[in-house]
């Protein structure tokens, strides 16, 4: 289990996730690559990978365990049912409550939980970005959500 952060702004009196994070160890950060799917894996790609979202959220997972939580989501079962119910109201429980969006669940047989959160504005294209330590391990999982952005001078300020 690893901590997941949100960096959470307001935008016309509503919150929303401008960034989440899972982080992995708490070595400094030395480096940070685009994170891609291993079929993208192209080092002369100049491009940086997004992933495509259209349910107005996203989530961080193993991919052993997200195969098997969208197998669970995807079939027509009275649980499967019950536990797209539960995300969606977690989710509006929480913006109705004023926080940003997010959920911790759990699937019946599925080991572990899902960290599910809104995606910035909802629908689109969101860049992932891999930290790495001075060793060359992964420190932590950043995606944007195009909300904020900082300049090269903002950034090397803080």
């Amino acid at each position: 289990t690893y901590p997941v952060k949100l960096a959470v702004v307001e935008l016309n009196k509503t919150k929303r996730n401008a960034l989440a994070a899972i982080i992995f160890s708490n070595e400094p950060t030395v480096r940070w690559e685009n994170a891609r799917p291993d079929d993208q894996q192209d080092p002369e790609a100049n491009e940086l990978f997004a992933y495509g979202v259209d349910s107005g959220s996203g989530s961080f997972m193993d991919s052993e365990r997200g195969r098997e939580f969208l197998k669970f989501l995807g079939q027509s079962t009275p649980a499967s049912k019950a536990l797209d119910e539960q995300i969606v109201t977690e989710l509006e429980k929480k913006r109705k409550a004023g926080s940003s969006d997010w959920a911790k669940v759990a699937a019946p047989g599925i080991e572990g939980s899902f960290f599910i959160f809104g995606s910035g504005e909802g629908d689109g294209a969101y860049t992932s970005f891999f930290g790495f330590d001075a060793s060359g391990n992964v420190t932590i999982l950043v995606t944007d959500f195009g909300i904020i952005s900082l300049s090269t001078e903002q950034v090397a300020a803080n």
